[in-house]
Protein backbone atom coordinates (compact mmCIF):
# COMPACT_ATOMS: atom_id res chain seq x y z
CA UNK A 1 0.00 0.00 0.00
CA UNK A 2 1.46 3.48 -0.79
CA UNK A 3 -0.12 6.93 -0.99
CA UNK A 4 0.25 10.74 -0.98
CA UNK A 5 -0.70 13.70 0.54
CA UNK A 6 0.03 17.45 -0.72
CA UNK A 7 -1.48 20.83 0.28
CA UNK A 8 -1.73 23.92 -2.00
CA UNK A 9 -2.15 27.42 -1.06
CA UNK A 10 -3.31 29.90 -3.75
CA UNK A 11 -3.49 33.62 -4.43
CA UNK A 12 -5.31 34.84 -7.63
CA UNK A 13 -5.65 38.72 -8.40
CA UNK A 14 -8.93 39.40 -11.05
CA UNK A 15 -9.79 42.50 -12.55
CA UNK A 16 -12.45 42.62 -14.73
CA UNK A 17 -13.69 45.29 -17.28
CA UNK A 18 -17.18 45.81 -19.22
CA UNK A 19 -16.84 45.98 -23.00
CA UNK A 20 -17.97 49.58 -23.35
CA UNK A 21 -17.21 51.10 -19.80
CA UNK A 22 -13.91 52.77 -18.25
CA UNK A 23 -14.58 51.32 -14.98
CA UNK A 24 -12.59 48.48 -13.77
CA UNK A 25 -13.15 46.10 -10.48
CA UNK A 26 -10.27 44.10 -8.61
CA UNK A 27 -10.18 41.59 -6.50
CA UNK A 28 -7.55 39.82 -4.41
CA UNK A 29 -9.01 36.15 -3.07
CA UNK A 30 -6.47 33.58 -1.26
CA UNK A 31 -7.34 29.52 -1.57
CA UNK A 32 -6.24 26.41 -0.30
CA UNK A 33 -6.42 23.04 -1.38
CA UNK A 34 -5.67 19.25 -0.53
CA UNK A 35 -5.16 16.55 -2.84
CA UNK A 36 -5.12 12.72 -1.32
CA UNK A 37 -4.40 9.19 -3.05
CA UNK A 38 -4.35 6.16 -1.65
CA UNK A 39 -3.16 2.90 -3.56
CA UNK A 40 -2.82 -0.88 -3.18
CA UNK A 41 -1.62 -3.95 -5.79
CA UNK A 42 0.08 -6.91 -5.79
CA UNK A 43 3.17 -8.21 -7.66
CA UNK A 44 2.47 -10.72 -10.27
CA UNK A 45 5.19 -12.80 -12.17
CA UNK A 46 4.24 -15.13 -14.77
CA UNK A 47 8.04 -16.13 -15.62
CA UNK A 48 11.61 -14.56 -14.20
CA UNK A 49 11.84 -12.18 -16.83
CA UNK A 50 8.14 -10.29 -16.40
CA UNK A 51 6.59 -8.45 -13.81
CA UNK A 52 3.03 -7.65 -13.45
CA UNK A 53 1.82 -5.10 -10.67
CA UNK A 54 -2.08 -4.19 -11.04
CA UNK A 55 -3.19 -1.72 -8.75
CA UNK A 56 -6.39 -0.29 -6.80
CA UNK A 57 -6.81 3.05 -5.39
CA UNK A 58 -8.80 5.82 -4.42
CA UNK A 59 -7.96 9.71 -4.95
CA UNK A 60 -9.55 12.99 -3.96
CA UNK A 61 -8.85 16.69 -4.50
CA UNK A 62 -10.54 19.55 -2.51
CA UNK A 63 -10.19 23.33 -3.35
CA UNK A 64 -11.76 26.20 -1.48
CA UNK A 65 -11.76 29.83 -3.23
CA UNK A 66 -13.07 32.56 -0.95
CA UNK A 67 -15.74 34.20 -2.08
CA UNK A 68 -14.73 37.13 -4.32
CA UNK A 69 -15.65 40.93 -3.17
CA UNK A 70 -15.84 43.24 -5.80
CA UNK A 71 -14.92 46.65 -5.71
CA UNK A 72 -15.00 48.80 -8.96
CA UNK A 73 -14.14 52.11 -9.88
CA UNK A 74 -14.54 54.44 -12.17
Amino acid sequence: MKGQLSGIAMKNSHTFALKNDSGKAKDDTWGHGVFAVVKTGFDWKPDNVHNFTPEIGLACLYKRTAGMDIDWQK
